[in-house]
């Protein structure tokens, strides 16, 4: 068959089972088997496939019928701008995750101008799944600063599998030098540093106690449970981050997490209780969601 009839049946494939990016997803797997950019695949319609080739890709197409993530059915998904290597061990990266990239980037920023000597300034992502908000903020450093010697950049996760990916990812953009992994939950690792100056954390926030619970479940069955829901409406894990937190982050250090809309506000009164002194803020995303919790920590 020849690219526009493989694409055309495919997407009528995709279309009858409810995908509402058939013709998008049928094009990047296309692109993925046959190793082209979409000009290529524009520009070639009547280019025929090879057997391999139709076979694999037909393969790709029942197992997205069936529900499975383009990005675990290519190995691949863009985030900030660059390209991450995921699998069903660790989310998917989304968009909205940028926000945290955005913000802690403006701090490193502003700390880079302020550092006195050989001091450095220590950051951590916990629950750092694939990598992909620390490895954004370690390439974006280098932009600023290409040494990076005034940056001490750590990650951490509980699942040893999603450090695998993390170290992976590290290794695929050739700074797997410039990042400590560690295997912890929360900040439990003797071996962490005890306090640093950013904290970024992405950790588990959808409700799995809620009405919709059985219908999210549903929708996001393909990735690792344990990475997306929690307990007491989502907040229990932040909760204890936020409670271990207090005692880890050094004077006029930063704290941003990301939140479930839902349950935002009850978590910004629960910081405000835990950081009284500090300045804590809700900052929405880009559709104007309650997305991320931001502590500015003065003393």
């Amino acid at each position: 068959m020849t690219i526009k009839e493989i694409l055309s049946s495919s997407i009528i494939e995709l279309r009858k089972t409810g995908t509402e990016t058939a013709n998008l997803d049928a094009r990047v797997l296309l692109e993925h088997v046959l190793e082209k950019d979409s000009c290529d695949i524009i520009s070639h319609p009547e280019m025929p496939l090879t057997n391999s080739q139709y076979s694999r890709f037909r393969s790709l197409i029942r197992r997205r019928k069936k529900g499975e993530p383009v990005a675990y059915l290519t190995g691949h998904k863009e985030f900030y701008g660059y390209d991450f290597f995921v699998n069903k061990n660790v989310l998917i990266p989304r968009p909205e995750t940028e926000l945290l990239v955005e913000q802690a980037i403006k701090y490193v920023k502003c700390q880079m101008s302020n550092v006195k000597n050989k001091e450095k300034i220590s950051i951590i992502d916990i629950g750092t799944g694939s990598g992909c908000i620390i490895i954004s903020m370690v390439l974006e450093a280098k932009k600023l600063m290409p040494n990076l010697l005034i940056t001490d950049f750590c990650a951490s996760d509980i699942s040893k599998k999603a450090l695998y990916v993390a170290r992976k990812n590290a290794k695929l953009h050739q700074i797997n030098k410039q990042i400590r992994f560690f295997h912890s939950d929360l900040f439990s690792n003797p071996r962490m540093p005890k306090k640093y100056d950013a904290i970024i954390a992405n950790l588990p926030y959808v409700p799995s106690d809620s009405k919709s619970y059985k219908l999210e479940a549903k929708s996001l069955r393909h990735e690792p449970q344990d990475a997306i829901f929690a307990k007491d409406n989502g907040a229990e894990i932040i909760k204890k981050f936020l409670n271990q937190a207090r005692s880890r982050i050094n004077n006029d250090g930063l704290i941003l997490i990301e939140v479930d809309p839902r349950n935002a506000k009850k978590l910004v009164d629960y910081s405000k209780k835990i950081f009284e002194n500090d300045k804590t803020d809700l900052i929405k995303d880009l559709v104007k969601i309650d997305r991320m919790i931001r502590i500015l920590h003065s003393s």
